[in-house]
């Protein structure tokens, strides 16, 4: 849980500007939108090998451009 206590005498914009640079720091939206949908275990890891595999790829083309 992500908590802000304001400062004395500290005006609503620096708080607000605090509170925006922790849910940053956290990936609170990153994971929000993650959790958006559902996504089935078996899709994930197939999203995930494809990316691998695309990763994998990319890495011989750059070895292969400096050859």
């Amino acid at each position: 849980m992500l908590t802000i206590i304001p400062k004395e005498n500290e005006n609503i914009e620096s708080l607000l500007k605090r509170f925006k640079r922790k849910v940053m720091g956290e990936n609170i939206l990153v994971e929000a939108k993650k959790r958006k949908y559902y996504v089935k275990p078996s899709s994930e890891k197939y999203t995930r090998m494809k990316k691998k595999k695309r990763l994998i790829q990319k890495k011989l083309n750059k070895k292969r451009k400096l050859f």
